[in-house]
């Protein structure tokens, strides 16, 4: 599926545009994913029936791989390529 051509005529013209996320805002966040801590286990955030939202558990897995594995940089290209 293409999204280069709307399903109807649109309200505002399309214009190209380019992602660009600065190195200095990656770094901010990076600093920040390493600052942040988790909130104390208690009983809302260790339930696995969705509840409560999502579990303590899920917040540090999320930090850890946007902090080691995910790779910022290929972000942008992955949303080019859905759109295009």
């Amino acid at each position: 599926m293409s999204f280069a051509n709307p399903p109807r005529k649109p309200t505002i013209p399309f214009e190209q545009f380019t992602i660009q996320t600065p190195r200095s805002e990656l770094d901010d966040l990076e600093s920040l994913l390493e600052a942040a801590r988790l909130p104390t286990e208690i009983y809302e955030n260790t339930q696995t029936e969705d509840n409560f939202g999502v579990t303590r558990g899920w917040v540090g897995d999320a930090r850890q791989v946007w902090l080691n594995d995910f790779d910022w940089s290929v972000s942008p290209l992955c949303i080019l390529i859905y759109l295009s």
